[in-house]
């Protein structure tokens, strides 16, 4: 993701005298004994966590077949007449699921295989070959894992700083709008999931990714004609996850303070949490992750309720949303905030006049 100098400058200033409540030392230290019993749990039961990873992989792709070839016909029964615009609601509706089901199996793919590695414990020729493939798989999605992985780790290992490869304290809602544009997953700057140029890993992701669609696409074409893989493939895929995924992103760190042990919030385990991260593989409990990114999603998700009883009810406020309109009112609000800030500290001379 492209780092903005003047976001980071703005990010500076604005938590420089932020009234925030940080997690204590005290906090940390039971987090983390809660953390190392469920890490130790995870390196002696290999055999466990690997069949929930090959559950999850199963239930994933099963779930996009089944949205693809059985809901799609559903919706449109073979022998009958059925008018341009069912065939354009029922794309739509089967091509948006498509979109949300390979987000969710990119995030998984991605962030747990090859970025931080949790996916699979390789203890024999098996789980490293499982390990290989599901850390590629997200290239079916559009997503490239290289570029994605390097710049992931240094937002772990570099927060904060000019090194932070997702830098995500300070989004400006314009670079969050353009996201909206059509087909921005191709072009945006505010994006992570492939670099800016087409390198031979990212070309390669584009192979896989259209090879896959067009498989789809033609038995879906035979199905119900050209309208159907055209709306679900070129309209729906490339927009429904990715919105979500952005706006997951522009939520998650925005208007933090620029320290790891203070700097994500955390949507938990309702409907937000689940419905934006792609499901809870996509990290909705995301201080939690930022604590401990070294245990498996299934763990976090563990974690966020440990974390939510050493938590004071200032801290709550800062680190959790509320049930339902919980992360609305926190998406309005940071669209508000933004220009109001900005405006304060320019009027107050605190940032050069470039910035």
């Amino acid at each position: 993701m492209k780092l903005h100098p003047e976001e980071l400058a703005l990010s500076r200033v604005h938590t420089r005298d932020l009234p925030f409540e940080g997690l204590t030392d005290d906090q940390l230290k039971r987090f983390e004994s809660r953390a190392l019993q469920l890490y130790e749990w995870f390196e002696g039961h290999p055999y466990t966590h690997n069949a929930i990873g090959v559950l999850v992989l199963c239930f994933l792709f099963g779930a996009d077949y089944w949205v693809l070839f059985h809901l799609s016909r559903w919706l449109l029964p073979g022998g009958v007449t059925h008018s341009s615009g069912s065939v354009l609601l029922a794309a739509a509706l089967c091509g948006s699921l498509h979109s949300y089901v390979m987000y969710s199996m990119a995030i998984f793919s991605v962030h747990e295989a090859f970025t931080h590695r949790v996916l699979f414990q390789r203890i024999g020729p098996m789980s490293r070959f499982l390990h290989r493939v599901a850390s590629h798989l997200c290239r079916i999605a559009g997503v490239e894992p290289n570029f994605y992985s390097v710049h992931h780790v240094a937002h772990h290992e570099k927060f904060g700083t000019e090194e932070d490869g997702e830098l995500l304290n300070f989004v400006r809602p314009r670079r969050y709008w353009l996201t909206w544009l059509p087909l921005a997953t191709l072009y945006t700057d505010f994006a992570c999931h492939r670099p800016p140029t087409y390198t031979k890993s990212r070309v390669l992701t584009a192979v896989v990714a259209i090879a896959f669609h067009l498989m789809c696409g033609y038995f879906l074409y035979e199905a119900f004609g050209l309208l159907f893989p055209l709306i679900a493939f070129v309209v729906c895929f490339p927009h429904v996850g990715f919105y979500l995924d952005r706006a997951r992103q522009f939520t998650e760190h925005n208007l933090m303070p620029l320290e790891n042990r203070n700097g994500a919030r955390s949507f938990g385990l309702g409907f937000w949490g689940m419905f934006l991260g792609g499901g809870p593989w996509g990290t909705p409990c995301h201080l939690e992750h930022h604590l401990v990114p070294q245990v498996p999603w299934y763990h976090q998700l563990m974690l966020h309720g440990h974390l939510r009883s050493l938590l004071t009810p200032r801290q709550r406020e800062q680190f959790l949303v509320q049930p339902v309109i919980g992360w609305p009112k926190l998406w309005l609000k940071l669209l508000r905030e933004h220009s109001r800030i900005e405006r304060d500290l320019r009027s107050h001379g605190s940032l050069k006049p470039e910035y």
